[in-house]
């Protein structure tokens, strides 16, 4: 479906994720565990919920700024994608707004959670 267009790749048979993350300028993901991990990476990242269970997180991530949430694609798609379209736009135009949200992504998700909570359970 997607062969024809010049201006998308599709990649498959990932071996190294990261790798292809940090070629990245900005992300879109559906608002799972790779929101995660492009946050570690300070990857900004728009973001959207494929399924309800993604919701409650990705709303959570909007609030604290860590992420440009855009809505339920599974309810409302044009409306998503126009929103998505709308940010990439703004993104575009406001390069300091982006790096910021990528910045916050990353001093909030810094990928040392597990010795986080290794350190805090031997605290107690």
């Amino acid at each position: 479906k997607y062969d024809s267009l010049q201006n998308v790749i599709l990649h498959e048979g990932v071996k190294s994720m990261s790798s292809l993350m940090e070629k990245c300028d900005l992300a879109i993901s559906a608002n799972g565990t790779t929101v995660y991990e492009l946050s570690a990476m300070g990857i900004p990242t728009i973001t959207f919920a494929m399924v309800e269970e993604q919701v409650k997180s990705a709303e959570a991530l909007q609030r604290l700024g860590v992420i440009d949430y855009c809505g339920r694609s599974y309810r409302e798609k044009e409306e998503v994608v126009s929103h998505i379209i709308r940010k990439l736009q703004y993104y575009i135009e406001n390069n300091d707004d982006l790096i910021n949200l990528g910045q916050k992504a990353h001093d909030l998700i810094d990928g040392n959670g597990c010795q986080k909570i290794a350190e805090a359970i031997l605290k107690l």
